[in-house]
């Protein structure tokens, strides 16, 4: 669409027909830059529409959103889907010659700014703790952590480099984000039913669980999707902010915590 969207539906011709949304718009974009980023050469072509899209998208959901309300139903929308995008594109280097990284040709580095995206993404994180209260929720919000880890580990990657020198990123900002995922990823665990964590178990081991992710605290049918996004969530909080922890289940102490209502 000519102001940065995608439409509801596409024929077989490639067509695109109906309204857009901020959900499939931020879908269609992800799928866009994975595919640029990392099915080959074939698909490389598609970075800088990528690249354009989700300044639109940045323009449109967030900016302009949050200008008629600072929570935005449009910018929860797209959320998830455009902080990982925003990931996608900040996570590119120039020149390197390393075949296991995203290259981008070291002419266009003056041209290109993946900072810009870094900084999008934290902001989103900010937002999505400080003005849409992710914690307080009673519903599961496992989606609002495939941004926040995202952002924890953008973040975490672009101070270390600079040696906390950085002024895109404050150790503060990050402190935030790593206590938002490590208290929100407990509350979403103990929910899970079959572990005994959310009994209150003397003997649960923090190891042994089975699953069953619910909707609430107390309330089981839910969509299929919200289970994608939580244990999407649950395997990028191990791969990044909780990388180094052996643990099975490093949200034990918290866990704990939770369930004697101390958090």
């Amino acid at each position: 669409l000519a102001e940065g969207g995608f439409h509801e539906n596409y024929n077989l011709l490639g067509k695109g027909f109906g309204d857009t949304s901020p959900y499939y718009d931020g879908e269609s974009l992800l799928a866009m830059i994975k595919a640029a980023k990392y099915l080959g050469t074939a698909f490389v072509p598609l970075w800088p529409l990528a690249a354009g899209t989700a300044q639109r998208m940045h323009q449109r959901y967030i900016v302009e959103a949050q200008q008629n309300d600072v929570d935005s139903d449009l910018t929860k929308g797209c959320y998830q889907w455009l902080s990982m995008s925003l990931f996608e594109l900040a996570s590119v280097t120039f020149g390197s010659g390393k075949k296991d990284r995203f290259d981008l040709p070291i002419a266009i580095q003056g041209l290109y700014h993946p900072e810009k995206f870094g900084v999008w993404l934290i902001d989103l994180a900010n937002w999505m703790i400080e003005t849409h209260k992710v914690l307080i929720k009673r519903r599961n919000t496992g989606y609002s952590f495939e941004g926040i880890v995202h952002a924890l580990a953008w973040g975490t990657h672009v101070l270390s480099a600079s040696n906390n020198g950085n002024a895109e990123v404050s150790f503060h900002v990050l402190k935030k984000l790593h206590c938002t995922i490590h208290e929100g990823m407990a509350k979403l665990v103990s929910w899970q039913v079959g572990m005994g964590a959310e009994d209150n178990d003397e003997n649960w081991d923090g190891i042994s669980g089975l699953g069953g992710i619910q909707n609430a605290a107390n309330e089981a049918p839910l969509r299929v999707d919200v289970v994608q996004h939580q244990m999407h969530a649950t395997i990028i909080s191990r791969r990044y902010p909780f990388r180094n922890d052996r643990s099975p289940w490093p949200w034990k102490t918290a866990l704990e915590a939770l369930v004697k209502n101390e958090i």
